[in-house]
């Protein structure tokens, strides 16, 4: 039987150990690099801006529901007929002093809805609080 082996075949079957039975490995992680010689202290993040003021997104959800299977519930979010609203929000703030805070919701004033907000300024203090409807 004859098999046609062209170059790139055959050096890939060499490192791969199929040959030669020897397997090869390296390790190109992040966490060997050499940082010894980086000064840390004046480094500054070029591709990842800190944004100041409001960014993020508010959502207002509404419906009309109209079910006499109980466990819908759990896909509509409540049980109850008629319509319903709800608000989603996923709001970040941050400033040039340090204070930051964050707020998410998610099917707000429904029966399994959630709210969690967090401020604080950064090394100082933190505030969080969460509310969850179940």
């Amino acid at each position: 039987m004859r098999f046609k082996f062209n170059l790139i075949t055959l050096s890939l079957l060499t490192i791969s150990g199929a040959i030669t039975g020897s397997a090869m490995a390296a390790d190109f992680g992040v966490n060997k690099a050499n940082t010894s010689t980086v000064r840390q202290e004046v480094f500054q993040c070029k591709r990842c801006p800190q944004v100041e003021g409001y960014t993020g997104s508010i959502g207002v959800n509404a419906a009309y529901i109209d079910s006499d299977d109980i466990h819908s519930g759990n896909a509509f979010g409540t049980d109850k007929d008629g319509a319903n609203a709800s608000v989603d929000a996923d709001l970040n703030y941050r400033n040039k002093s340090g204070y930051k805070a964050k707020f998410q919701a998610h099917q707000l004033g429904l029966d399994n809805g959630f709210a969690h907000l967090e401020a604080g300024k950064s090394g100082h203090y933190e505030l969080v609080a969460d509310y969850q409807q179940l």
